[in-house]
């Protein structure tokens, strides 16, 4: 699954984007960066994006749990930077002031903040603040300097939890701990936001009259590929998706023959024309809060 492919979006398409009155806000719930660490010794500080404006804004935003022990988690991961409280009320701010948020739940950190309790809680707050979507995802450890970096801070904060690491993490290329192991993530995950109802990726809505026809396309079957996959199953969606994204034309000029495209089937095609149609999908729809 690409997390990347709205973040393309946004940075090809910004000229457009300045001059719609609509702005997301992604605010990423996070208390370690794998790709900062990949790249730097110092805790790392992460964007806002604000696709109808010109300039980004600098934010990290904590994820939440009980109070105190959560400030205390992001003081050990995050140093120097405001407190999970303090920005969670920024959210609630943010919302109160017509700006559409979003959370990141984006590393989970393995046998710290995975448990079910911090979880809940975390998507409780989120839900209570009046956020527009959850999205959620493991942690990875890449060899190297990310790597010894979180070692260090786990050797000296948690060390009872070093063991149980190298038993998830197994030297995979991309750092990724073991299947099982972000199963049982997504699996708490899908639990708990059944109770809540709220979307697991962003919300048409939020993008589709801000960015291109094709990139509308491209981003519903990517998220529909992840959630798909969230239910244990498998999907084509993904692959359609990557090749739609490579196209040199707009995809509704192929109405009549979509299935040449790779990867795009009879299904998929009756959800590309609906999409093309409405600028959503009701199967996507359906199971985006379920």
């Amino acid at each position: 699954m690409n997390f990347c492919f709205l973040d393309d979006i946004i940075t090809k398409r910004g000229e457009k984007m300045n001059n719609r009155l609509i702005i997301i806000v992604m605010i990423f719930i996070i208390l370690i960066s794998s790709i900062s660490f990949a790249n730097s010794a110092e805790p790392p500080s992460l964007i806002i994006v604000v696709p109808s404006m010109a300039d980004q804004v600098e934010i990290t935003v904590a994820e939440q749990s009980d109070e105190l022990r959560n400030n205390k988690i992001s003081k050990i991961f995050e140093p120097g930077v405001p407190s999970p409280s303090d920005r969670l009320r920024t959210i609630k701010k943010l919302k109160r002031n017509g700006f559409s948020c979003g959370m990141y739940l984006l590393p989970v950190i393995p046998f710290i903040t995975d448990t079910e309790h911090i979880m809940r809680k975390t998507i409780k707050d989120a839900y209570e603040a009046g956020v527009d979507y959850i999205i959620c995802g493991g942690m990875t450890l890449k060899s190297g300097k990310q790597k010894e970096y979180f070692y260090h801070v786990l050797k000296k904060n948690y060390p009872d939890f070093l063991p149980n690491y190298e038993i998830i993490y197994t030297d995979d290329k991309w750092g990724n701990a073991t299947k099982e192991y972000y199963q049982s993530i997504d699996q708490t995950f899908q639990t708990i936001m059944k109770q809540y109802s709220i979307p697991k990726r962003i919300p048409p809505v939020l993008f589709k009259d801000i960015i291109l026809e094709n990139d509308v396309v491209v981003i519903i079957l990517d998220q529909l590929h992840y959630l798909v996959g969230l239910q244990g199953k498998k999907s084509p969606y993904g692959f359609a998706a990557y090749n739609i994204s490579k196209l040199n034309q707009n995809i509704s000029t192929m109405k009549n023959k979509l299935q040449t495209i790779k990867g795009v089937g009879r299904v998929t095609e009756r959800i590309i024309l609906e999409i093309l149609e409405t600028g959503t999908s009701t199967y996507y729809e359906k199971i985006l809060k379920k």
